[in-house]
This record gives structure tokens, sequence and C-alpha cells, in this order.
């Protein structure tokens, strides 16, 4: 019997709920574990603190103050950028063999190319502050425990109407957000009751550490600094939030509505087990084949949330990941130290580091997160070709008059050339390659995570742009044939 239009979305759906949790589970310890440190340890006084970086949120800091972020989108050197544009172009054509000649003529060209991108960049900029009155936005941490967590904008020379667009862009976010005390305007997921709250009896102070990290980073794009953080204690926090039935007006007059809420939070593996019971009654192996992989690229959840769905708290929420990942967490949770990172724009780089209480337990976490990757990546792939092998066998043995589905991540792309050149290991052996190229430098107990574009580019031979071009081809849309 042909597959139905339904179980072909729900097996799509299957597959980008897998999606969405790898790159939960490869980004939540990432941005966990890169959040912010300090360079240098030497104390300053409150008259410097206040001609400091900081010096516009100083009455939301003090000694205890966990975490503090800053973008200042004025800190784009839109000159250098469209220097550093020009050189990445030269380096890359450099790199693809051009003669001198066509160098310096394709070098020209693009120098008139860029000036333009410079000049639309300067209007946008320019657009931007004077619609919302500001380039600069702060995000505080207190505490471990997320207290008066909050997103701050200095606001005392904004207009009414700047004020408002900044409401209306905070809605967009789903974010609560209000001016505060006529100076700053706060936004925040949390109920802006507790904020205020919070703040009220708030007694600013001068945090060194903090503050040190900033003046010897200043003109970044964006930039955070974070103390010590356990990241179990931190996930049970934001599980324990989600997982809390939201009870609305509604909800409480109607407790069926309730019920229906709490089982809206259940696990997505679960969900997609019960999806393929729903769509055929009798066993199939590709079916369980699917939901078995799937429910095991389910890494951080490993089936917690829909057995603890109608519980508000969550005892060990890596109870059912991999080894490594537990490792990892142990070994981050009690001996982690302390973090710093920023963005430059103007340079297209980007860098993050981690410091760690013995250079063993650096070198032992950069092990673990090897491990991680050289786990996590491959069980996303074996769900994707699960899907790949029970959609052809259904379209060889003529159960399903659709010979088409939606593969999510690999793009417009021949089923045919999917399944005949076997794409799916071919791609994910280059994903955990790439991954291997990632991992952090290690210098002593600190890891460094460093991004830049021109060093991305230093990787690319002509060979490289060979092999992209004959996989840019594989992948071209075929009417009739394409994936979408």
């Amino acid at each position: 019997m042909p597959l139905s239009q339904t179980f072909l979305r729900r097996l799509r759906s299957i597959v980008v709920n897998a999606g969405k949790t790898l790159v939960f589970s490869c980004l939540a310890l990432f941005l966990v574990f890169c959040f912010g440190l300090t360079t240098c340890a030497n104390a300053q006084t409150k008259q410097e603190s206040k001609a400091g970086e900081l010096a516009p949120i100083a009455q939301f800091i003090n000694g205890q103050t966990l975490f503090v972020a800053q973008i200042d989108l004025a800190n784009l050197d839109v000159d250098l950028f469209g220097e550093t544009l020009e050189g990445v172009f030269k380096q890359a054509i450099v790199k693809l063999g051009f003669p001198s000649e066509s160098i310096n003529s394709s070098v020209a060209e693009f120098h008139k190319t860029a000036d333009a991108l410079k000049n639309d960049v300067k209007d946008a900029l320019k657009d931007f502050q004077e619609k919302h009155g500001a380039t600069k936005l702060y995000y505080v941490i207190q505490s471990v425990k997320g207290e008066g967590s909050c997103f701050i904008l200095p606001a005392q020379s904004m207009t009414e109407d700047q004020i408002s667009s900044i409401k209306e862009f905070a809605k967009e976010f789903d974010l609560n957000c209000a001016l505060y005390k006529k100076s700053f305007i706060i936004a925040s997921s949390a109920p802006l009751k507790e904020i205020g709250a919070y703040y009220k009896d708030f007694q600013p102070a001068p945090n060194a550490r903090i503050e040190a990290f900033f003046k010897a980073n200043p003109k970044k794009i964006a930039a955070f600094y974070s103390g010590r953080i356990k990241i179990r204690p931190l996930v049970n926090s934001v599980l324990a939030t989600e997982l809390a039935p939201d009870f609305t007006d509604e909800e409480s007059k109607n407790p069926d509505s309730s019920r229906e809420s709490v089982s809206k939070s259940a696990s997505k593996a679960e969900q997609s087990r019960l999806v393929l019971q729903e769509n055929n009654s009798s066993r199939n192996t590709g079916q369980e084949r699917i939901a078995q992989e799937e429910n095991r690229s389910t890494f951080f959840s490993g089936g917690i949330f829909g057995k603890s769905a109608k519980k508000k708290k969550v005892q060990d929420p890596f109870e059912h990941s991999p080894r490594c990942i537990k490792n990892a967490v142990e070994l981050f949770d009690s001996s982690f130290v302390e973090a710093y990172g920023y963005v430059d724009g103007s340079t297209l780089s980007a860098t993050a580091s981690l410091k760690f209480s013995s250079s063993a337990n650096a070198g032992k976490f950069r092990q673990e997160w090897a491990n991680i990757n050289d786990e996590v990546i491959p069980a996303y792939f074996s769900l994707l070709q699960a899907t790949v092998d029970f959609v052809n066998a259904n379209i060889e043995s003529g159960k399903n008059d659709l010979a088409l589905t939606n593969l999510p991540y690999l793009g417009t792309v021949s089923f045919d050339s999917v399944v005949a050149y076997r794409l799916i290991p071919l791609l994910r052996e280059i994903v955990c390659g790439e991954a291997r190229t990632h991992l952090p430098k290690q210098n002593g107990s600190q890891l460094t995570f460093n991004y830049s574009l021109a060093d991305e580019l230093n990787k690319i031979g002509p060979n490289t742009v060979a092999f992209m071009y004959f996989f840019r081809s594989t992948f071209s849309e075929t009417e009739g044939e394409g994936i979408y």
C-alpha cells in the first residue's frame, strides 16, 4: 500500500526533531562552556570601573555577578572590515592558482565591490541607530540560579519612539520588556516583577575580574565573561522550568486542557514511536529502526523528558546520556574555573577560552569533547541513513507511489544519487573530520577555540574546490528527481 502523505510528513518531522536535538546537543555544551573569562587578576578601583566599558551598567554589577556579555555594533570598524574582505578574496584567488595579472585585475574590481558593501553597512548602522537609539546591548546573570538574568539597554538619550521600537523588537523574541527607572530598557524571559524585585535591593560594587577582562578586550562587536558555573544544576534548572505545566486561566477552568498541556511536553522520541505505531499497526523493521535511531540520537534527553513530563524537577538530566557526555559534564562541574570569549566583526574572527583547575583536567576535557563529536555526529547520520533506507525500500517494492521526500540538511538533491553514491556515510565522515579540525588548542590549564575566516580559507586548496564542484553538481536540482 502507498505510504500516506501524513506518514511522510511525520517521517520528515522525526528527522527534523532529531536534527534539532543534535544541534542542541552540540551547542548546549559549547554555549554553556563558552560563557567568558578573566585575563587579568589585578584589582581596579571604583573610579577605573566608572571609566571602563561597563560604566553604563555599573549599577547592575557587583562582586558576585556571574556573567556579563556586551554587544556593541558601533565597535564594527567598517574600513577594517572592508580590508579583511579584500584580503580574504585575494587569498582565495591565489589559492585557486590565478595568474598574477588576473589576480591584480580581480582584486581591483573586488575593491569596488567592497567599497559598495562598506557604504551599505555604514548606512545600515546609521539607520539602526536612528530607529532604535542605541547600538549597545548588555546581558547579565547574577548567579548559577539565573537570578537577575536580563538584557539591559541604556536609554537615557532615547526618544519615546525609539523606546517603543525596542519594545516591539523584544516582543518578536517573546521577551518581557519595559523601561526601568527611566534610564534603562530591561528585557527578560522572566516576569519583570521578579527582575524588579531582585534589583530593588541589589548592592552595586566593583568586580575586578569582569572589569579587567572588558578593559583588555575593548572594541569588540561582542564579548563575554563568566565565572565558575556547573552544567548539571544549570540544566536541571532549565528543564524544571520547561517541564512545569504552564496553566493559563482557561486551563485552570478546564482540567482536560491542563492535562493536554502536560502531555505536549512529552519526549520527542516517544512521540515519534507513537506516530510510527499509528501509521502502521503491523510491525515494520524499517519504521522501528527509524524510531530506535531517533531515540538513540536524543542524547541529552535520553527519554528522560517522556518519563518526567509531569515532574517539576529532574534529578539527573544526563542519566541516559552516553558515557562521554557524562564524563565531560562531571569533569566540567568539578574543575572548570572561568572562561572568556569575543567576536571581532572587523577581522571576521572569534575566540572562546575555558580555564580548568589543572593542565591534566583541561587535557581530559578536550579528549571528552572529541569523544562527544565522534559519537553524536555519527548517531544523527545513522538516523538519516535509516530514513533513506526505509523510503528507498518502499520505492523499490512499489509500496510508495511518491518517489520524493524531504530530507533535512541535504538541500536539493537527487534521491537516486543519495542511495547510489552512498552520500550519507560520505557526509558523515566529512562532518566528523571537520569537527576534529575545530578541537580546542590546549595551553596549560586553558583550552581555546579559535575561528577566523582567513584561517578557514587556508585549509582550502584547488582539489577541495574541485571536489566541492563535483558535490554541487551531484546535488543540483533535477526536474522530477530532486528531494524537494
